[in-house]
């Protein structure tokens, strides 16, 4: 895996994308509770709204059968003998007290006069032939008419009324019943539906007169009236329900309102929240959440920031090491350099003394002397072969047995005329490196037992050399086999045995091995085994590999 080159940028970077990705998670959290919020809000709203619809239904109904059950006591008797009627004066009292959020009932002739009341003091009210109200019933016929929110100065609170007109059985206009309904009524339910006072209820007539509203309007302003708000302009136009958004015009304060036309009465509710209290909790829960991210935020960056100095003093002590390592790197290429000079000057002196060996050899005239010469040459070229090998590998001191040996096999087969002969030496070694401590013994005592068998394993020629070299665990065994006459058993149990094969033993003696001979039928193998204490899985390699050197 390739090395980060830059850690701090890194961190860097990793720290911005973290913040960044921690800001958009905050971010989009607090929209999704910010939108969380405002659905809660809309559900509440409607279903207040509904609420409000049907109680707002029930107070109706309950003040039209009072307003019927006057009607009924009325019946079809002239308005005027209920004037001064103290039966009647009691029997409208008790229809009064039936009704508990009706603060007074009154009786009006077809001339506006005031027949009959519940109220203690009806003041300048006895003639109401001039009222709006009166006038109205009279005129158009209209079943029910509510009036818009009134400041009483009797009991000093806010009332609206409910008025009906008293018609004969053909239908002809003979006065009006009238009941005030109190607003007490309506603000206890109402706290109990909103008890913080967030919420705002509000009814209002289909022409955009204020018929009820709580919190209840400052009684020093002026009359309100929806009839030019958005609500009445547009929305109502669209549909009879729904929620909508914006300043009031009743009081300023920024709210969502949802609203309903009650069906079967001239009347739209509406449930109102001021947004500031509609948010006020998820406001509070941003300001908390933030708080908590700002100071994990700055725990982190002390962190990263502790991070970064730990990165740039061990980057700096990387920087340090790189360049020590580039100076010994530097110092290796050298002394590979100087190894190959070495290897390579070694081989040449190796090579010289062979020639001049050679020179006498063919000046020599004895035949056992030239053999002796030969087998010399023999052993001095399977060490500067070494050398040769680590020259060619420019390597300093690990030597390839494998390449090694083909190039002894390759040597040996031109040296004794392998060729000529009908002889072939086939090489199997598994890819094997050793240090040069052990590469010169053991290239000496392969070149020995190789030799050893081309000059006496085939007497009348022909035949086959095998070298297998393999490693089994901590141990190297290299076998060179060969299907020749094979050695005689006196000479492996003479006291005195032949220079070659006191030669195998002491070598395999150096590199802390022994050295096996074994009788086949036909031909003979010599086995060298040793420890490779410095084998690596380098050294070895998983498969085997089979390297045929023959004479052509």
């Amino acid at each position: 895996m390739k090395a980060i080159s830059n850690p701090q940028a890194l961190l860097i970077l990793l720290v911005g994308l973290m913040f960044s990705g921690l800001i958009a998670a905050f971010l989009l959290l607090t929209k999704a509770d910010y939108e969380d919020s405002e659905q809660r809000a809309r559900r509440d709203l409607r279903e207040l709204t509904l609420l409000l619809e049907e109680h707002t239904r029930v107070v109706l109904n309950t003040n039209m059968i009072q307003l019927k059950r006057v009607i009924s006591l009325v019946g079809d008797r002239p308005l005027s003998e209920l004037r001064g009627s103290e039966s009647d004066q009691r029997a409208l009292i008790q229809i009064h007290q039936d009704t508990e959020d009706c603060h007074s009932i009154w009786i009006f002739d077809e001339f506006g006069k005031l027949v009959l009341t519940t109220s203690n003091s009806p003041g300048a009210y006895t003639d109401v032939s001039d009222r709006d109200f009166f006038k109205t019933l009279k005129d158009t016929g209209q079943p029910l008419l509510l009036s818009p929110l009134m400041k009483g100065r009797e009991y000093g609170g806010y009332y609206f009324v409910m008025s009906r007109p008293i018609n004969d059985a053909a239908g002809n206009f003979r006065g009006v019943v009238q009941s005030s309904i109190k607003i007490d009524y309506f603000a206890d339910f109402y706290r109990q539906l909103a008890p913080r006072g967030a919420t705002a209820f509000t009814i209002v007539r289909d022409d955009g007169a204020l018929v009820m509203r709580w919190p209840l309007p400052n009684p020093d302003e002026p009359e309100k009236t929806l009839a030019r708000a958005q609500l009445f302009t547009k929305f109502l136009k669209e549909s009879p329900t729904g929620l909508i958004g914006g300043p009031s015009p009743i009081d300023g304060v920024e709210r969502m309102v949802a609203y309903r036309k009650m069906r079967g009465a001239p009347l739209v509710v509406l449930t109102a929240a001021a947004k500031e209290s509609v948010f006020s909790e998820w406001m509070k829960r941003t300001i908390r959440n933030s708080l908590y991210g700002g100071a994990a935020s700055l725990i982190f960056l002390i962190l990263a920031a502790y991070a970064f100095r730990s990165l740039s003093r061990e980057a700096k002590a990387l920087s340090q090491q790189r360049e020590k390592a580039n100076q010994l790197a530097r110092a290796l290429e050298d002394n590979d350099v100087l190894f190959q000079e070495l290897h390579h000057r070694i081989k040449n002196n190796l090579q010289i003394i062979s020639s001049f060996l050679t020179m006498q050899r063919l000046k020599i005239k004895d035949s056992d002397a030239v053999i002796l010469i030969q087998e010399t040459i023999d052993r001095i070229h399977s060490m500067g072969l070494v050398h040769q090998t680590l020259y060619l590998q420019q390597e300093a001191a690990a030597v390839d047995v494998a390449l090694y040996l083909r190039t002894l096999a390759d040597y040996l087969i031109s040296a004794h005329y392998a060729d000529q002969r009908s002889i072939t030496i086939d090489v199997k070694s598994q890819k094997i490196k050793v240090g040069l401590d052990t590469a010169v013994p053991l290239a000496l005592a392969v070149n020995e037992a190789m030799t050893n068998a081309l000059k006496h394993a085939f007497p009348k020629d022909g035949g086959r050399i095998e070298v297998d070299l393999a490693a089994r665990g901590s141990t190297c065994e290299v076998s060179i086999t060969d299907d020749g006459v094979g050695i005689p058993a006196t000479v492996l149990k003479s006291r005195a045995p032949s220079i070659g094969i006191h030669l195998l033993r002491a070598l395999a003696g150096q590199l802390d091995g022994k050295v096996v001979f074994s009788h086949l039928d036909p031909g003979t193998r010599v086995t060298i085994s040793f420890p490779l204490p410095n084998i690596t899985g380098q050294q070895v390699a998983q498969s085997e590999e089979k390297v045929p050197v023959a004479a052509e």
